[in-house]
């Protein structure tokens, strides 16, 4: 009896120590996935943190590279602008010089013409009149068309004038168009800019 008594004891005593290995395992490997667990949220909080961070220094370079952008853009804009004034006050500059040029040339021609009909006429004259008579009218007629010589070369020289004046207005009348654009497309790559920005 006494033997069953110790035998039924150290089967408790084994059964206990059992149970406590068992426990002290569960709580380690409990401790265990616990502490990979913390471990996993510190490394997630890390990459979120670092995304954080890549996300600000992001929104950080893209909005100095905006900025940059933005102040080249503007100072080409300006540049161009005052182009495009400069060569709108050439354009209007132009303006008069060109008219008066224009009608000059135009009187000078009607003038000439008339000259050269006259002559014409003192020609005509000359012929009807005979050789002897009509010696003056041909004097006349030389002296007129001296006239109307004088005033082609004068006319001439206007001519030369006005078409350096009309090749000066093509040139600004492209620059205008030119600056024109430009203008347009800084204004749209600005708009572009500004919805990075935002």
């Amino acid at each position: 009896i006494a033997g069953k008594g110790g035998s039924g004891a150290a089967s408790s005593m084994l059964d206990a120590s059992v149970q406590t290995d068992l426990a002290l395992a569960t709580l380690a490997e409990a401790e265990a996935i616990a502490a990979n667990n913390r471990a996993a949220r510190t490394e997630t909080r890390g990459l979120v943190d670092a995304a954080r961070v890549l996300k600000q220094q992001a929104a950080r370079h893209t909005a100095e590279l905006t900025d940059s952008e933005t102040r080249v853009l503007q100072a080409a804009r300006t540049q161009t602008q005052q182009q495009l004034d400069t060569a709108r006050t050439g354009l209007t500059q132009l303006q008069g010089p060109i008219a008066s040029l224009e009608q000059q040339i135009a009187a000078n021609r009607q003038r000439i013409q008339g000259l050269r009909a006259e002559a014409r006429a003192q020609r005509e004259k000359a012929f009807d009149a005979g050789d002897l008579e009509g010696y003056p009218f041909i004097v006349e007629a030389v002296r007129i068309d001296g006239d109307a010589d004088t005033i082609e070369r004068r006319t001439a020289d206007l001519e030369l004038e006005l078409g350096q004046l009309l090749a000066q207005r093509s040139m600004l009348q492209a620059m205008v168009e030119q600056d024109e654009k430009a203008l347009q497309t800084y204004q749209t790559t600005a708009s572009e800019l500004q919805s990075i920005a935002d």
